[in-house]
């Protein structure tokens, strides 16, 4: 029986190397195809950053108005202290 008993435990043994062998097998093929699949979802987002950069290139931005009303409002002002220095005199 002892023979019978360690003949088991090889067998036994065996099988349970063969299944750590295909979970690491499993499990390299997993993180491959993760890797793939990520390198896939940064080209989309590049490509869609592009897209949105592109579509918003026309748009009026808050910095545009701010440089195009800078002026007016110099000159508002300018205005204003002449009237303030008018209205004083009186």
């Amino acid at each position: 029986m002892n023979e019978d008993g360690f003949r088991l435990e090889q067998h036994i043994g065996t099988i349970m190397q063969i299944i750590v062998v295909a979970l690491l097998g499993w499990s390299l093929k997993t993180n491959v195809e993760m890797i793939v699949q990520m390198g896939v979802v940064q080209a989309k987002l590049e490509a869609l950053t592009t897209v949105v950069n592109q579509g918003t290139n026309d748009r009026y931005r808050s910095t545009d108005a701010a440089q195009d009303f800078a002026p007016v409002w110099a000159e508002l002002n300018r205005l204003n202290t002449r009237v303030d220095k008018l209205e004083s005199r009186r």
